[in-house]
């Protein structure tokens, strides 16, 4: 009985690390139609680790398949697989995977290499409904940007404002979709890392809390850490939190005073002249201040500019104001004068970064970049329109 015994804990207890002995690697095989009889019979495969480092292989693409055999990974890490073709198109995104110790097998075609399936885990199983959902979306994207930057393209600026906005559109509905997948899926690894790539997409508040509620055995993770340093810097502009006063003198030569604001609802737009998105995002805060200014709605730009003097810095500003035509009231934060104090309070990392303050001076939400539909909405909510 006592050797029974023995012979049961053996096959249960120590078979399992001699197998793990006799095999440390993993394989990844794939086969990707070739849709394009030029593409290289090249595949590289970049790892990142969780340990910061990154590991490169390369293999051959011969008769549509490739082969890789790499190391197993301590913890989950994230993987691109690259045509050396798409590395000539920064507007074409490789494959993104997850490696740890499972065999894993691609299917999929070159042309689409980013919506290739991944199976053989839950975490890949699970990433590839994303990638189906978000299917018709990257194909009217790929579509358009091949049209908006063809060598062929004929000079047409309404027809690229209306590829333009329709991109913008899509954006949109594939960031809904990231946000939906973070939500549905908060164990795995990819929800940390949708995450950390989408950040602009939410507010302070909203990522912060999408965070929290993420597995906590990925939480000391390079990019973990780096969205822990994100909402600590952030907290103290977090909702309901007091705005930090201050005095500065505006575009048109008159001391603007924060607290004078106070009775108002306002927003604090950090922007630069130098900056695209910030100039791209004007026409939508000029549709919001003319529908809600005459409600007592207010916008404070906070201009920070890069130039090599306060001068030029002055005129690049001003100039920026009179070219998009900015009605409302504006200052310049390195004007010479505890030069980029307020982008220091405020810890500005990004551009532009937008904070919705309520009459009382306490603050509605803090955004960056594309979340612009937080302050929309709520702005129909404070007027009810």
């Amino acid at each position: 009985m006592k050797k029974l015994y023995y012979l049961i804990y053996f096959l249960i207890f120590c078979c399992p690390f001699i197998s793990k002995g006799q095999s440390d690697s993993l394989t990844i095989t794939g086969n990707l139609k070739q849709t394009d009889p030029a593409i290289s019979e090249k595949i590289a495969l970049v790892i990142s680790n969780q340990n910061g480092t990154k590991a490169f292989y390369s293999s051959n693409l011969k008769d549509n398949k490739f082969s890789f055999r790499i190391p197993k990974q301590k913890f989950v890490s994230e993987a691109h697989l690259h045509l050396s073709e798409y590395e000539k198109d920064p507007m074409k995104r490789p494959l993104l995977f997850f490696i740890e110790f499972e065999d894993l097998s691609v299917q999929g075609c070159t042309k689409y290499l980013n919506l290739s399936s991944v199976r053989g885990d839950l975490e890949n199983n699970k990433f590839n409904m994303l990638k189906d959902s978000c299917k018709s979306i990257l194909f009217e994207m790929e579509e358009l940007r091949s049209i908006l930057y063809s060598d062929n393209k004929k000079n047409d600026s309404i027809e690229d404002t209306r590829i333009q906005r329709r991109l913008s559109e899509l954006n949109r509905e594939e960031r809904l979709l990231n946000k939906k997948y973070i939500k549905q899926n908060p164990l795995l690894y990819s929800s940390l890392y949708m995450l950390s790539m989408i950040s602009s997409s939410y507010n302070s508040d909203e990522f912060a809390e999408a965070f929290s509620n993420l597995n906590e055995r990925y939480k000391s993770a390079p990019i973990a850490i780096s969205i822990k340093n994100r909402i600590e810097k952030e907290r103290k502009t977090s909702r309901g939190n007091e705005i930090i006063a201050f005095k500065k003198m505006s575009s048109t030569g008159n001391l603007i005073n924060t607290d004078d604001l106070k009775g108002h609802v306002f927003l604090i737009d950090f922007w630069g002249s130098w900056c695209g998105p910030c100039r791209s995002n004007m026409p939508h805060l000029k549709k919001l201040y003319a529908k809600y200014h005459q409600d007592g709605f207010e916008i404070l730009g906070i201009a920070y500019e890069r130039n090599k003097s306060t001068d030029l810095n002055k005129e690049s500003w001003l100039k920026g104001i009179k070219d998009m035509e900015l009605t409302w009231l504006n200052v310049l934060d390195n004007d010479g004068d505890n030069s980029n104090e307020l982008i220091k309070a405020y810890n500005i990392s990004g551009f532009p970064t937008k904070i919705l303050v309520d009459e009382m001076g306490k603050i509605i939400l803090r955004v960056t970049a594309s979340a612009n539909d937080d302050i929309e909405n709520s702005l129909k909510k404070i007027y009810g329109h």
